[in-house]
């Protein structure tokens, strides 16, 4: 049973990390967007990546929010 219980702490810290990773990209790179606009430089790879990130997090939040009890709560 122990092993089970450092796989699933493994995971739920994985998991935490990359969350706020997610999260600290898609502030970066929507920052950046704005910023590049004003400039007229548009970088079109940069909408769908923050498109596909939020779906991430998402997912990723619901792991998370699962792994601790409070999913459905």
């Amino acid at each position: 049973m122990g092993a089970i219980k450092k796989l699933d702490w493994a995971i739920e810290k994985f998991s935490s990390i990359l969350l706020v990773i997610s999260i600290l990209s898609i502030l970066f790179c929507s920052s950046l967007s704005i910023v590049l606009r004003w400039f007229q430089i548009n970088l079109s790879w940069i909408d769908p990546f923050v498109r596909h990130l939020v779906l991430l997090v998402t997912f990723v939040g619901g792991v998370v929010a699962t792994g601790r009890g409070n999913h459905i709560g």
